[in-house]
């Protein structure tokens, strides 16, 4: 983690999903990837987002994404319903 960008990764089975923030020029830039392909973006500026996709096994998941407009953040992966991590970050 630094000022400007904010990574956060978990494996589940065989797949590793990883989500970044990168700061940009009005809001911040979120992408889930699996396994280092991007299944899904969003610039977010302030509250709460949820990026999607898809493991290979075919099961979804999803990233709880939250973005305060001084820059604090919360990440949230969930698959199957269930969350199977969360951490704090910055990202401006």
């Amino acid at each position: 983690m630094d000022l400007l960008r904010d990574e956060h990764s978990v494996l589940i089975g065989d797949a590793r999903v990883t989500v970044t923030g990168t700061t940009g020029p009005i809001s911040a830039r979120w992408c889930l990837l699996v396994d280092d392909a991007e299944v899904d973006r969003q610039e977010i500026f302030n509250g709460d987002h949820v990026l999607t996709g898809t493991l290979p096994d075919g099961s979804p998941i999803e990233a709880h994404v939250h973005q305060s407009i001084v820059g604090p953040t919360r990440v949230q992966v969930r698959h199957g319903g269930r969350e199977v991590m969360a951490s704090t970050g910055y990202v401006a």
